[in-house]
């Protein structure tokens, strides 16, 4: 293969210099990236199915939030209307999202997006009620009332299934704008759940990491085939590797709000630190009887902290893997002048 040299003198082969002298990505370097992502999530959902589910302290403390929120929210003074607004969004959430990507192949004339995306959120839902009841266990430490599996939740995954689609669906330079919105709607769907206790921490955060694992895939193969068809309408090699759009090499103009994706990532993932060091007290396992929402509890069993740590833990995820599956879901981005964004 020929050989070109850079600015700096160091040899560059053709096919890894874009017109105007812009490197393109490796794709080895974006492979080992993507293998390193995966595996860093997919350790983060085994971590917390053992550590929530299988183990005492961690059934302990994910109760507490549970039972919280039966108390303050199901059985306490919260409005009607407000219970029934909770009960309903995740399954709006889905139900708008999926009316999004429906858009989104009209407005952007192409299937490419929309039907992997929705590929990839079907894969989700199927894999959380596949693991729901038939893989995943849940051992009885007599701790909880309910020892049904719950992990992950399924709520949770239909509404953050939802987001992810329509997110791969938008044109590539608005999908970090939504990965920071979507987080928000993903989250309050999942923070919904718990609120009305229908679900524990545990239980939200395994879905959004399952989605997230699932859009990975799905937005790879979305920018592979996008990529493939830009090549294909392009009028010159030239004039399309002049405006890739990539994480890599200088001059390189990236997508809209990837800086603000990369902060609010940043921003999530000291919130789930945060959750994770505070929660921590929360599975010391006092004497007595089981708690209950209508139990009295002690001082040291106040269900405001107990909830509010597991929210805390939901909302820090939700922050930190929507903006990322944004900007990862931009990195082949093409530009309008090339095909509809």
């Amino acid at each position: 293969m020929s050989q070109q040299h850079g600015a700096d003198g160091r040899p560059h082969s053709t096919a890894e210099t874009a017109a105007g002298g812009v490197r393109r990505a490796h794709p080895v370097r974006a492979t080992v990236l993507l293998v390193v992502t995966l595996a860093a999530l997919v350790a983060a959902f085994v971590g917390v199915y053992l550590v929530f589910v299988t183990t005492r302290s961690g059934q302990y403390a994910d109760e507490r939030a549970l039972v919280a929120a039966l108390r303050l929210v199901r059985y306490g003074d919260a409005p009607e209307l407000l219970i029934t607004a909770l009960d309903n969004l995740p399954a709006a959430v889905g139900i708008a999202c999926g009316v999004g990507v429906l858009l989104c192949m009209i407005v952007r004339k192409t299937l490419l997006g929309p039907l992997v995306a929705t590929a990839g959120g079907l894969l989700a839902i199927l894999l959380t009620q596949l693991l729901k009841r038939e893989v995943l266990e849940r051992p009885s430490f007599g701790i909880s009332e309910a020892n049904v599996v719950s992990f992950p939740s399924g709520h949770t995954t239909v509404a953050a299934a939802g987001v992810m689609a329509l997110l791969l669906s938008l044109g590539p330079g608005l999908r970090p704008i939504w990965g920071c919105l979507g987080a928000f709607v993903a989250g309050a769907a999942g923070l919904s759940t718990v609120a009305l206790g229908w679900h524990r921490p545990s239980d939200v955060v395994g879905a959004l990491l399952l989605v997230t694992v699932c859009g990975l895939l799905a937005a790879s193969v979305v920018s592979v085939l996008e990529e493939r068809r830009d090549r294909h309408d392009a009028t010159g090699a030239d004039s399309l590797q002049a405006h890739l759009l990539t994480p890599f090499g200088p001059g390189v103009t990236r997508p809209a709000g990837t800086g603000a994706c990369v902060t609010m990532s940043t921003i999530g993932l000291i919130a789930t630190v945060t959750a994770g060091i505070l929660i921590k007290p929360l599975a010391a396992i006092p004497d007595g009887p089981r708690l209950r929402a209508d139990s009295e509890w002690t001082t040291a069993q106040d269900p405001v902290s107990a909830l509010g740590y597991g929210l805390l833990a939901v909302i820090g995820v939700a922050l930190t893997v929507y903006p990322l599956l944004g900007v990862w879901a931009s990195r082949w981005a093409r530009p309008s002048a090339l095909r509809p964004a």
